[in-house]
């Protein structure tokens, strides 16, 4: 239980912009959360394979694959556990929709409101908390 109180949730940060990647990751550590940086979404995936992260904050236009190939690989690795969230500066009529299908939960234009984000993954950190320590026993009474 010790071990749940004191881990850092895990952030990880794909975008392939280097100043904006830095000063999110900067903004999430002052913020209290273990974060992951990752340009382009073959190290995002590599990343996550690596340590999966409580919550996604994943560019739309990255170098080697769009944001959405990145979501639906993440979701199919990760599953619903993980807060996965678009960002882009190319926000059209439609892209909150095509976030939704292609696994994010939710989307966000550029520039980004650091505290709006915050809350987001504060709230999304208590609910999975609650629904943790609520969990049912299995049949073995585990």
């Amino acid at each position: 239980m010790l071990d749940a109180i004191t881990r850092m949730p895990t952030v990880l940060v794909i975008e392939d912009n280097l100043q904006a990647a830095d000063s999110l990751a900067l903004f999430l550590r002052y913020s209290g959360y273990e974060v992951r940086v990752a340009h382009n979404g073959a190290q995002a995936l590599e990343a996550a394979r690596l340590r999966s992260p409580d919550a996604v904050l994943c560019d739309i236009r990255l170098p080697d694959m769009d944001g959405f190939a990145v979501a639906g690989q993440l979701r199919a690795q990760l599953g619903s556990r993980a807060l996965l969230i678009a960002v882009t500066a190319y926000a059209g009529a439609d892209f909150a929709e095509r976030a939704r299908a292609a696994g994010f939960d939710r989307s966000f234009a550029k520039p980004l409101d650091p505290f709006e984000l915050e809350r987001l993954i504060q709230a999304h950190e208590e609910k999975r908390t609650v629904r943790t320590e609520h969990k049912e026993p299995d049949e073995r009474g585990a």
